[in-house]
């Protein structure tokens, strides 16, 4: 009852991320159990781990409303992911491992880049160690 009371108190902005957060948390848990704050030189600049991801889901749904797109992301996505304000990455929750979907701005579509979140990390390593062997 005291959580639900707290909650209310909160800004309807805040009580959106704070779900979206629990479902991405849910998801993505090993991942921000392990990385959490920051993972190295992995995502540097990109706006992927606590506290920014509370915010992201606003953010894309703001970012996409000025390029008049806002209703290109479905209204069960759960965005993770974004960097420089300009590319969007959202999962629907659907699996324990679901595939993942890119926006970039310029673009009029979205693309599932990915077939699980999983596969975007593994990608997204990968992608690091071709620029810089140290994951450090």
């Amino acid at each position: 009852m005291a959580r639900k009371i707290l909650l209310l108190r909160f800004s309807k902005m805040q009580r959106t991320c704070a779900v979206q957060f629990v479902v991405i948390q849910k998801l993505c848990g090993e991942f921000l159990t392990i990385a959490g704050r920051s993972a190295g030189k992995v995502f540097c600049g990109v706006d992927i781990f606590y506290p920014r991801l509370l915010s992201l889901q606003f953010e894309a749904d703001e970012l996409l409303d000025e390029l008049g797109l806002s209703d290109l992301l479905p209204t069960d996505a759960k965005v993770f992911c974004m960097h420089q304000g300009y590319e969007i990455n959202y999962f629907l929750p659907i699996s324990d491992d679901p595939p993942v979907f890119q926006f970039f701005e310029g673009q009029s579509s979205i693309a599932k880049t990915w077939d699980s979140f999983s596969s975007f990390l593994i990608a997204s390593i990968g992608d690091h160690l071709l620029q810089w062997s140290d994951l450090n």
